[in-house]
């Protein structure tokens, strides 16, 4: 029996610096889940972009101000019904120590970090997007 789960994938697999990135969010399980990224705050979705290091490592930085830097006025998750696709497009920058300052990103190897609450709203779930390279 294949295994389901929610998957997370970029529209391409490189981009320009300039790009907007189209994400889209597959709820590929049975269950009903819930997220931001069908919300009016759907940035609130990432938890975090990633770019590998010249280690073979994951770093990872922010793509939203966090709070107490800023405030924060963020939508409730939504539903995502099993089989539905959420798309958005965000303009990837990156949120310096999640303060109010930021900066576009560099060239390297990323993925995103989404986050994503269960069926019963009582757990926070992980799931990687596929990697994708910003040149």
């Amino acid at each position: 029996m294949a295994q389901k789960f929610v998957i997370v994938k970029t529209s391409k697999k490189e981009y320009s610096v300039t790009e907007t990135i189209e994400v889209s969010f597959f709820n590929n399980t049975l269950d009903s889940v819930f997220s931001h990224i069908g919300s009016y705050t759907p940035v609130y979705a990432i938890r975090y972009l990633e770019r590998k290091d010249c280690e073979n490592n994951w770093k990872q930085y922010f793509a939203q101000c966090q709070h107490p830097n800023c405030v924060i006025d963020i939508d409730f998750p939504v539903l995502v019904k099993p089989k539905q696709k959420i798309s958005f497009k965000w303009e990837p920058i990156i949120f310096i120590n999640g303060s109010i300052n930021h900066k576009k990103i560099k060239t390297g190897l990323y993925r995103i970090q989404f986050q994503y609450l269960n069926a019963e709203k009582t757990k926070w779930q992980t799931t990687y997007s596929n990697e994708f390279i910003i040149k």
